[in-house]
């Protein structure tokens, strides 16, 4: 967005403009729109989500009321998905057979209109009479495209730490095997969580290793794993509780243990190679709620996965809200088992939520993941 207008290019591999479009109306209002219906749709309680620590939604917000619904979804989405992808830019995507998203995480600053959801009482007066419309945070596998179809439909979507991405190579495609570490169900003050349980275990199956369920999966054992051979981990896959913060992300966000919480500090302070702060062979997986958020800046948002890329991690598979239970021991075992049979990592995720799509289509089942990092060379 330049000034007050959203312009939406297409560019070729050679850096040509394929396709271009300038708006000249003013679409902040629909920004502001859509930013405070999605996440007040999206007030609900995940069996992986203790709470909700963004806070998007007012004080005694009820959690626990039902997920949105189709048409509610779509409502939301639909005018988004408008403004993104306009009708010049859809055809020539199909056309040309893209395959693949890259989303900068860049962030739009856009006064709050009359009469919009409030924010947090712990922003400045002056802060809540605006927002910053995080690009990095939308559920773009979710939005209805090109018909009956959604973006998942046409492309995998990788969310790049920064327009540096371009100018680097990509990543070698990974072979899982018994170089991962796996977590699951750590026992917590939280809730158990029997589905992230049955995930770890299979996959851990899958791959031939044995998975840190309940009190075995300590930070301690986690730390020593990972400080001991780090170069050797191809896959970090945590399914646990998540907790995000918006006002301290660094300190206050964190994964949750048996014996204690990681925090994105210390995330970043690893060494999962020789070459910290660029993207390594490791894929790292936070299966709980809300790990892809936390506090933004115009270099993107700071938080949990930052802080695995600041380690060194190659890709991180992330989450925008928080997830259930059950729906996300299904699509992590799908992808995962994707990964194993040769696809890159977002290949893999882009099937692995068609794969959910078949047996339940509401978006709030399986389009909270998303991967971020380098892209990934193919075989």
């Amino acid at each position: 967005m330049t000034g007050h207008k959203l312009c939406t290019w297409l560019v070729g591999p050679e850096g040509e403009v394929i396709a271009e479009v300038q708006r000249k109306k003013d679409h902040r209002f629909e920004l502001d729109a859509f930013n405070s219906g999605l996440w007040h749709e999206l007030g609900i309680r995940g069996a992986r989500g203790p709470r909700i620590a963004w806070k998007a939604q007012p004080s005694g917000d009820d959690f626990s009321k039902p997920q949105p619904t189709m048409d509610q979804w779509d409502s939301l989405l639909r005018p988004i998905s408008t403004l993104l992808f306009p009708k010049r830019i859809v055809p020539e995507m199909v056309s040309r057979r893209i395959d693949t998203l890259i989303v900068v995480p860049i962030l739009i600053t856009v006064e709050q209109s009359p009469g919009s959801f409030p924010y947090p009482e712990d922003r400045s007066p002056r802060a809540r009479n605006r927002f910053i419309f995080a690009l990095s945070t939308l559920p773009f596998g979710a939005l209805p495209i090109h018909g009956d179809k959604r973006l998942n439909d046409l492309v995998s979507v990788i969310v790049a730490p920064g327009f540096s991405i371009f100018a680097q190579g990509p990543i070698p495609v990974r072979h899982l095997g018994r170089e991962s570490l796996i977590v699951g169900d750590p026992t917590t003050i939280f809730d158990p969580l029997p589905g992230a349980r049955l995930e770890a275990t299979e996959i851990a199956r899958t791959l031939g290793v044995q998975a840190l369920i309940a009190d075995r999966a300590t930070k301690r054992k986690v730390l020593s794993v990972l400080q001991e051979h780090p170069e050797r981990i191809s896959l970090i896959h945590l399914a646990t509780h998540g907790i995000a913060d918006s006002k301290n992300p660094l300190d206050e966000s964190f994964l949750a243990f048996a014996d204690d919480h990681l925090t994105a500090r210390e995330i970043g302070l690893l060494r999962l190679n020789d070459r910290p702060l660029l993207s390594g062979r490791t894929l790292v997986v936070m299966s709980a709620c809300e790990t892809a958020l936390g506090k933004d800046f115009s270099a993107g948002t700071i938080g949990l996965a930052r802080a695995w890329q600041w380690a060194g991690a190659g890709q991180v598979a992330m989450t925008l809200w928080a997830v259930d239970d059950a729906a996300t021991q299904k699509l992590m075992t799908e992808f995962i088992g994707f990964i194993v049979r040769g696809e890159a990592a977002d290949k893999a995720l882009q099937k692995a939520m068609k794969q959910v799509r078949r047996d339940d289509p509401n978006p709030a089942s399986w389009a909270s993941f998303q991967l971020f990092g380098s892209v990934e060379s193919l075989r």
